[in-house]
């Protein structure tokens, strides 16, 4: 049922077009500027560059020694394998590399991608409820709305909470004790939660202030990609509709955020007086930077250097 439900997105984008006058959209796209959607891929590269350094300082945080290089090699090839395959799995690719370069079991190396995957969401989260009263989004569905974005925010620190993470997994294992795998399980459940107890720092706070950059540098990005297009959108405006994009992006229910970003994108752009074929002109760069571009940089870090096998693992 969820491979089906990823291709939603498609029959969306199609009902879209189908309303969209494609001539003034391909006016639109004719007016791009070839020297900014370049300098937009430059900045979305130099913003995936300041994750990387994020993640590194959270592996020093919990005392591993990972080259820089290697770690940037790494958050990208990561970025491909999300990218290339469906459900993310890049952030797993990303803990089988540092199970077999740093030699740690799989729960300490989940605990670190965890936190810096939890960065990214709530800055996303806090993007996202200002874009509402931005966009005027919150008055139409501000109780259901708030309920979710709370829930979304509270869960992870409930359950990422050592003391509350190591009672629930206790209970969750409890009826597998003869299980040959629950003391796998447990294992690696408590190498999980050591690893965020390292990482639970004031050191965090660096952690912190690489996200806000990374965010605006990306947000630069969008704003040169509007402009390559001649969009009159100001800076923050052009962030904070990027930003609800990518927030929605972290459903699972489309391939690349195909459909849903596009109509993200016009209930937005006619809150600012723009037209559709802007929107439409806007996501379909969005598309070509942010994930054609940047899975492209990430396939060279991952041909430089290959992710384990399972004999690399033992």
């Amino acid at each position: 049922m969820t491979k089906y439900l990823k291709l939603l997105g498609f029959p969306v984008l199609a009902v879209i077009l189908l309303k969209t006058d494609l001539d003034e959209l391909g006016r639109t796209l004719a007016r791009c500027r070839p020297e900014l959607v370049a300098a937009a891929l430059g900045a979305t590269v130099a913003a995936i560059a300041i994750k990387a350094v994020r993640w590194n300082l959270m592996l020093r945080a919990q005392g591993h020694r990972y080259p820089m290089p290697r770690t940037a090699l790494v958050y990208f090839a990561g970025i491909y394998i999300g990218v290339a395959t469906p459900g993310r799995l890049g952030e797993l690719a990303r803990v089988l590399y540092v199970k077999r370069d740093l030699g740690i079991d799989a729960g300490n190396g989940l605990s670190s991608i965890v936190v810096d995957r939890l960065m990214d969401l709530y800055a996303l989260v806090a993007i996202g409820l200002v874009a509402c009263l931005r966009f005027e989004i919150a008055g139409r569905f501000s109780a259901v709305f708030l309920v979710l974005v709370g829930a979304l925010a509270a869960a992870p620190l409930l359950l990422l909470n050592p003391r509350i993470g190591r009672w629930f997994v206790r209970g969750a294992l409890g009826g597998l004790a003869r299980r040959k795998f629950a003391k796998v399980l447990a294992e690696g459940a408590e190498g999980f939660f050591s690893g965020i107890e390292r990482l639970a720092s004031p050191r965090l706070a660096g952690s912190a202030l690489l996200t806000i950059a990374s965010y605006l540098v990306l947000f630069c990005a969008g704003w040169l990609l509007a402009r390559s297009l001649a969009i009159e959108i100001s800076f923050w405006d052009a962030a904070l509709v990027l930003g609800s994009a990518n927030l929605l992006a972290l459903i699972p229910v489309t391939v690349a955020g195909v459909g849903t970003r596009d109509a993200v994108f016009i209930f937005a752009f006619a809150a600012l007086s723009l037209s559709e074929a802007e929107a439409l002109g806007f996501s379909a760069l969005v598309l070509a930077v942010f994930y054609l571009g940047s899975g492209l940089a990430g396939l060279s870090c991952f041909l430089a250097y290959r992710p384990p096998v399972e004999d690399d693992l033992g």
